[in-house]
């Protein structure tokens, strides 16, 4: 598309002056060229390397790769590893791996760029992976931000600090040019996470410095060139309007520089301080206020926001994918981008600021970027971060973790490490086993036929008929992420699949895609994580987990019967039937809506579970629900309750004494809710008669810590 000119306003401040150059920590620093379209000394793009994050090799789970930024030369750098950020000198490598602990679900690595003298930093936190690495100027610290703080880490030492010390839900750090200080953002209104105001702070946490606003939220961006002042994004943290100011570190003086659009965080200044690069959008709404599409503009202008130059401009449907932040190459002539534009070309582009000319460089690539300064390495030696995700072994503590019922009530299934099982629902007899598989796991949506299974990363799908064990349908090569619920219909002929934007419907068992696709929610997180069709199998209903957005389809038309919003929620669940809605806030209760209606049916706050579907079973008539996932005096507890009026029904207790790890794993009731059955972590499985509460059957998981 031909440029086109952003909208600005404002008056015009002076252009800033290029940063000075910090001393340098293992290798000399580059100094910036004072214009990269003139300078001779400015390198091509065949010079420069970029690192980003996709799907490795092997395809079970993630790797770090190094493409030149002209495309050429792709190569597998860190296998198992994430979030890519390289120091300022280009010599060391700052990443990310996964872990299996929720409370440090991500460990921080350091290595060189040649994949030599790898370091673990002792890094005792919740990071948050999507905001990712930010090392400051001279190298010598990196910031992260996490669920609980703000974490400044020595390079050097390892030495680690929390910036934002009793601040809550702070977030976002950027470093100062001279490396002295590091802003972040934090709400005064926590409970309604609102009034954010920027906070500055030395490397230890010292001297913490409010940044004065009147605004409703300021969002820091970025310290201006010279290091006198912040550009913050002002506003709604949402669709706009919003402003861009430049404020001075005390916040008492505030020059705007351009606003009433919509901004995605960050607004990148350039390496000599004098451009700023930054992705802005426009929400267009119909006649009743609801949203219909969205342009985006993918922008440059001076450090002042004065003569705004638009590089890319995209017109985007409801719930379609765009574009993503930009960033700048080390000599300020090249940013890169993800592009998932449907009509283009999806994939990582750079851009030549000087011409206007994109180059895709890589498919597949997360929007977590980063460049590497210095020459580019002639050759990429390949490090193994963390072995590839495979399935488990059957071990002595197989259990069963997740429960579903045949609709004829016959037989129960079970997902397990050795895969799904299948038991005769009258005698406790396995029936059969579908052993798992790498590129599969669990028990996504159960019918009388079928059950499909999502890969972990939700970059696939697969469709069995369990009776046969035969695979009927199968999705892969997904953007990570991509699908996170499924659904088949009553009669076994539809399946859809809840996504990232949209939802799909399938035939079964050819798989052949029905059109059009149905689209959902254009913001960032959108993503349908609850979906259900009705008992007739007319109507499919979809949740976006974090909007709040509930849409009705009509599956025979494959349009939108209708459309609602459940206020900010944790975790959705969909009972039986997809006839209501629960919504599970960070607070004791839940909240039950109707998505035939929209209306909201009825609050529960005395039926106090650990929320959403791992911890909620409804009955098929949505009258009775079983909750569990905490803990009293010790005992760890399931509960099941009469909805309608909030009376507790029965519970359940299980002792952890003789085996301290023990806790409920899940619970189904039969179809004809006649029957309960639950799991813990020792490998037991129950069947209770819900009309007395007296125990129907009892047996053991094979391989499991309580299997004769």
């Amino acid at each position: 598309l031909a440029p086109t000119t952003a909208p600005t306003d404002g008056p015009p401040i002076p252009t800033l002056p290029p940063p000075a150059t910090s001393a340098p920590t293992e290798a000399p620093l580059l100094t910036p060229p004072g214009d990269p379209c003139t300078d001779s000394d400015v390198s091509l793009a065949g010079d420069l390397m970029l690192s980003y994050t996709s799907g490795r090799s092997d395809g079970l789970g993630e790797s770090i790769y190094l493409v030149r930024a002209d495309g050429t030369q792709p190569a597998e750098f860190v296998q198992g590893a994430l979030a890519p950020s390289w120091s300022p000198n280009g010599q060391r490598l700052a990443y990310l791996t996964s872990t299996d602990d929720p409370a440090r679900p991500y460990a921080l690595h350091l290595i060189l760029d040649d994949g030599s003298a790898a370091q673990d930093v002792p890094l005792d936190a919740a990071i948050d992976a999507d905001q990712g690495l930010r090392w400051s100027p001279d190298g010598h610290y990196l910031a992260l931000g996490g669920q609980a703080g703000v974490y400044v880490v020595d390079a050097h030492s390892g030495a680690v600090t929390n910036v934002a010390g009793d601040l809550p839900a702070a977030w976002g750090p950027v470093w100062s040019p001279d490396s002295t200080r590091v802003a972040f953002q934090a709400p005064l209104n926590v409970a309604l996470n609102n009034e954010y105001r920027v906070y500055t702070a030395l490397p230890d946490g010292s001297d913490r410095v409010l940044v004065a606003s009147d605004t409703l939220n300021d969002f820091v961006q970025s310290w201006v060139a010279d290091g006198s002042g912040l550009i913050v994004r002002a506003g709604a943290d949402a669709a706009g309007p919003q402003q861009v100011y430049r404020v001075s570190t005390d916040g008492a003086t505030r020059e705007r520089l351009f606003g009433d659009q919509s901004y995605a965080d960050r607004l990148a200044l350039s390496p000599n301080g004098q451009r700023l690069a930054y992705l802005a959008y426009q929400l267009h709404v119909d006649e009743d206020g609801l949203i219909t599409g969205q342009t985006q503009w993918l922008v440059v202008a001076e450090a002042n926001g004065a003569n705004p130059h638009t590089l890319q401009q995209v017109e985007l449907g409801y719930g379609e994918a765009g574009l993503s932040v930009p960033y700048w190459s080390p000599n300020g002539r090249y940013l890169a981008f993800n592009s998932a534009v449907a009509e283009a070309d999806p994939g990582l582009y750079v851009i030549d600021i000087c011409t206007d000319a994109p180059t895709k460089v890589a498919g597949g690539a997360s929007e977590l970027l980063s460049w590497k300064a210095g020459p580019p390495l002639a050759n990429v030696t390949l490090v193994v971060a963390s072995p590839a995700a495979t399935e488990p072994p059957v071990s002595t503590t197989d259990a069963a973790t997740q429960l579903a019922w045949t609709p004829d009530g016959l037989t129960l299934a079970a997902a397990t490490t050795a895969g799904v099982r299948f038991f005769d629902a009258a005698t406790g007899a396995a029936t059969t086993l579908l052993p798992a598989a790498s590129a599969c796991c669990g028990l996504s949506a159960f019918g009388a036929q079928y059950l499909a299974r999502i890969t972990p990363g939700g970059t696939g799908l697969t469709v069995v008929d369990w009776q046969t064990q035969q695979v009927v349908f199968a999705l892969s090569d997904q953007p990570i992420d991509q699908i996170q619920s499924v659904a088949i219909s009553p009669d076994g002929t539809r399946l859809a699949t809840g996504e990232r934007f949209q939802v799909r419907l399938y035939e079964l068992p050819s798989g052949n895609l029905l059109t059009p696709t149905l689209q959902t929610a254009d913001v960032a997180d959108s993503y349908v994580t609850a979906l259900g069709f009705t008992a007739d199998g007319g109507a499919l209903v979809s949740v976006t987990q974090w909007e709040g957005a509930v849409h009705v389809w009509d599956v025979g038309t494959l349009t939108l019967r209708r459309t609602f919003r459940i206020p900010t929620v944790t975790v959705f669940t969909l009972t039986p039937g997809a006839r209501q809605v629960a919504a599970d806030y960070a607070k004791p209760g839940f909240d039950l809506y109707e998505p035939a209606t929209g209306f909201l049916l009825g609050r529960h706050p005395k039926i106090i579970g650990a929320g959403g579907p791992g911890f909620t079973a409804f009955s098929q008539d949505n009258r009775r629900v079983a909750v569990w996932g905490f803990k009293t005096d010790n005992i760890w507890t399931m509960a099941v309750w009469d909805v309608a009026n909030d009376r507790l029904l029965n519970t359940f207790n299980l002792d952890a004494s003789a085996m301290p790890t023990n806790e409920w794993r899940s619970a189904a009731f039969s179809p004809d809710g006649a029957r309960l059955a639950v799991s813990d972590a020792a490998g037991n499985l129950w069947l209770y008669d819900t009309t007395t509460w007296a125990e129907a059957g009892h047996w053991a998981v094979p391989g499991s810590v309580v299997q004769p």
